[in-house]
């Protein structure tokens, strides 16, 4: 079986998707309604904390919720679609980690 072919294995009606991507998306959009209506005063007070925030704990902070969106994603992948988080990856049955060591090489 290729990777394309993986697509059709699992759960795959259509209210799945709609779901999956209105959680991981809304997430987004519910931080952008808050950004929106927030006044600049409290902008700027956010931007002047994040100015005496070390560079490398803020990039930590800024980064974390990519990696929470991550996991909520997988989490989804796993018990709604019912599929494996390898599926998502390779078409193969296990990781070929040869492949990923000759990537960063």
């Amino acid at each position: 079986m290729n990777y394309i072919q993986q697509a059709y294995k699992g759960k795959r009606e259509f209210w799945m998707f709609l779901l999956t991507s209105a959680v991981v998306a809304g997430i987004f959009v519910l931080n952008f309604i808050v950004y929106l209506f927030s006044s600049p005063e409290d902008m700027d007070a956010a931007y002047e904390l994040m100015k005496s925030i070390p560079p490398n704990l803020s990039l930590i902070i800024n980064l974390l919720p990519f990696a929470v969106l991550l996991g909520l994603l997988f989490l989804l992948v796993k018990f709604v679609h019912q599929r494996s988080i390898l599926s998502l990856t390779t078409a193969r049955s296990k990781v070929d980690f040869k492949r990923i060591w000759f990537s960063f090489g």
